[in-house]
């Protein structure tokens, strides 16, 4: 599925539903746990002028998850009748005088928000002139004069907005510090910067702050720095496979199956900064890094590309050439960090291999499964701040992907959950005498505030449909908790 696809089948329900009453304009990409989910914009035409009336759903193999019909649409045009009609008599109400009822009080949170949520605050930051606040940060730094710097100070935040200048610029704002004597606050700035590297595999700059990193806290120190300990992981991972059953998804693969995929392989190398595999164009070809490094870039809202990971020699790409019917696309942009080489396969030739040795596709949907949810996690309103560690961390506690029926009780009342679900489809309810059930939807978790706590539970969580759920593993939860910040704790308790 790509975007001039979905457009078209969106167009063509609308177009069968309602005619030429309502016209499709924004198409969106959603990341889910269960993989992507294709938005349309659905808008009417009024004396007032364009309005937005809701939004129409497919999946990744073009089935409707989401629609609206004419009750839907008759009470949307309804309520924005009636929210004008009560800002005509309010304007009336309050004559000349505009702020007569204003109030330091009053909640402007959704002023410029729809159904997009957060997200519509990218829109924001557009319209910030990054090269002119890094180009005036870099001025009064260089001055050496304390006010300016304390200017300064005040500038480089407002360039955190822009993911791809982040770890450049947290590193700036540690030097920063340094400088106006904030050794702490200068060395916390470091280790967030060398996270931001460490996630897109740029060991040189990870070198630079090592080493700013060692002069400040000294040889002692630095030996059990989390900036050590991120450098020696980055220059571990990017060492080469010599051998394609080295690589994690092969193995302990029979060696039969082994001798085919060999032989199904050939090498190829891509040069820095070429694109191995474009987002919305078919998937054909599935790969195995040898040597060198890639990024995984996702599409936001606004049409740019975001890093979601790197890949190392060892991992596996390219899987919706195996796994799906031919004619799939790409589900990110995969780039070359440097000089790359990786083995080759045709996803034809994989299938051919997988009707004959179940195996192989056991192992790539496992794949799958994993860069889907780590996608998802990137993007996640709750998790999308979490370093690719601390995702890998989320990731490895997952301990089964399982269709539930109806009625399925997961965690009994009276007991501190046994797991905790994040919801791929269906509705999952938490139960309690007297009370109306909390309802958790798809791409919510379920259950995990009460076992990061230990706490039992009051009521009972209970599958409210045919659902397919992701069990992550309470115990290995917890070690994240305990062994992570306060801050890396409060963005796991968000997640529910």
């Amino acid at each position: 599925m790509d975007p001039h696809k979905a457009r078209q089948i969106i167009e063509t329900w609308t177009r069968e539903q309602f005619g030429k009453l309502l016209e499709v304009r924004e198409i969106n990409v959603i990341r889910r746990a269960a993989g992507r989910v294709w938005s349309g914009e659905l808008f009417c035409t009024m004396k007032e002028g364009e309005i937005l009336v809701g939004t129409v759903g497919i999946n990744e193999h073009g089935k409707l998850i989401k629609t609206i019909n004419a009750d839907d649409l008759a009470n949307t045009l309804a309520e924005i009748r009636l929210s004008e009609h009560q800002a005509s008599t309010t304007d009336t109400a309050a004559g000349e005088d505009d702020f007569s009822e204003a109030s330091w009080d009053d909640d402007f949170s959704g002023i410029g928000l729809d159904e997009g949520g957060d997200d519509d605050l990218d829109g924001v930051f557009d319209t910030l002139d990054s090269s002119a606040v890094q180009d005036q940060a870099n001025t009064l730094i260089a001055s050496g004069d304390h006010d300016k710097l304390l200017q300064a100070r005040e500038l480089l935040p407002q360039l955190l907005s822009i993911p791809q200048n982040r770890g450049r610029v947290l590193r700036q704002m540690g030097e920063l510090e340094l400088l106006l004597g904030e050794l702490d606050l200068g060395v916390n700035y470091l280790e967030a910067a060398a996270r931001e590297f460490a996630d897109v595999a740029a060991v040189d700059d990870l070198d630079h702050v090592a080493e700013i990193t060692l002069r400040v806290i000294g040889a002692e120190k630095f030996e059990t720095s989390p900036v050590k300990q991120l450098l020696e992981r980055a220059r571990a991972r990017m060492r080469p496979v010599e051998k394609i059953n080295h690589a994690p998804l092969f193995v302990g693969m029979d060696e039969e199956i082994l001798f085919h995929l060999i032989g199904a392989s050939s090498i190829v190398n891509i040069e820095h900064g070429e694109k191995l595999l474009v987002e919305g164009t078919p998937a054909t070809h599935a790969f195995v890094v040898r040597s060198g490094v890639l990024t995984i870039r996702i599409e936001t809202q606004d049409g740019s590309e975001r890093v979601v990971r790197s890949c190392f020699p060892g991992d596996f790409i390219g899987e919706s050439s195996v796994l799906e019917k031919p004619g799939a696309t790409c589900t990110a942009t995969v780039k070359g960090e440097c000089l790359t080489s990786l083995w080759m396969f045709e996803g034809a030739r994989l299938r051919e291999l997988l009707a004959e040795y179940p195996e192989i596709g056991v192992r790539i949907d496992s794949a799958r499964t994993l860069h889907r949810l780590d996608s998802f996690l990137s993007q996640h309103e709750a998790t999308e701040t979490l370093d690719t560690a601390v995702r890998d961390q989320l990731l490895s506690s997952i301990s089964g992907i399982s269709r539930y029926e109806p009625g399925e009780v997961l965690n009994k009342a009276g007991e501190v959950p046994q797991g905790v679900y994040l919801v791929a489809s269906g509705l999952v309810e938490y139960r309690v005498a007297d009370r109306p059930p909390r309802v958790y939807r798809v791409d919510s978790f379920a259950g995990l505030r009460d076992t990061l706590h230990e706490l039992p539970l009051e009521g009972e969580f209970v599958t409210a449909t045919d659902c397919l759920l992701v069990r992550f593993d309470p115990t290995r939860l917890k070690e994240i908790a305990a062994n992570a910040s306060t801050a890396v704790v409060a963005v796991l308790e968000k997640m529910e």
